[in-house]
This record gives C-alpha cells, structure tokens and sequence, in this order.
C-alpha cells in the first residue's frame, strides 16, 4: 500500500477528483495549504512598507492506494494537474505498512516477505 501526496493548483481539482472516483480509488483527503516552490510565491507591494513575498494557495490531496495502483494514478494527476507553468505541484509516493479505521473492522498491512 502507499500513500501518495499531491500538490495542486487549486482550479485542478473538479478533474482530478472526478478521474481518480472513474478508477475507484477510495481513500482521498484535501487540505488547503499555502507555500512557494521554484515560482517563490507572488511578490505584492503593501502600503507603506517594502515588497512581501505572499505564499501561493494550492490543495494538497493525500491518497491511499493499493501498489499495483501507484501508476495509474500517478498518470491520472499529471494528465489533469499539469499546464506545463512553473507551479503545477509536486508528486511524492510514500510506502506504508499498516492503516487502520477508526471503527476497528478495517486494517490494511502490508507483508513484505
């Protein structure tokens, strides 16, 4: 199982939800967050004082998928993420060994041997 992290414009979304719900993936979680990467925000003049960086606001989409998944939804995010301008986001894959439900009926694990 992993757990895949996606940064993303926040106009990216609709598409994005509506093509992972079209290959079953269950587990999403959005956040809204703030940050700069290689764009390094907007730069803003406030009145009377020098120019601020302001930090641009992107969602960041946690999901949770099965391995033989990964691929197919690594596709999915850059197909509807990407429009090829510096601040599209970021991907990150991160493995994981167990998740359990609140409810105690549902444990994923994973059995590496």
């Amino acid at each position: 199982m992993k757990k895949i992290e996606a940064i993303v414009r926040k106009d990216k979304i609709e598409g994005i939800i509506k093509a992972l719900k079209e290959v079953e993936v269950q587990e999403i979680m959005m956040t809204k967050v703030i940050g700069y990467g290689k764009q390094n925000g907007h730069i803003k003049l406030l009145e009377g004082e020098n120019e601020t960086i302001i930090f641009s606001q992107k969602i960041n989409l946690e999901i949770f998928v099965m391995d033989n998944q990964v691929e197919q939804v690594i596709n999915i995010l850059i197909q509807e993420a990407r429009t090829g301008s510096v601040g599209d986001g970021k991907i990150t894959v991160y493995p994981l060994t167990d998740m359990y439900s609140y409810n105690g009926k549902t444990h994923f694990a994973v059995n590496y041997a």
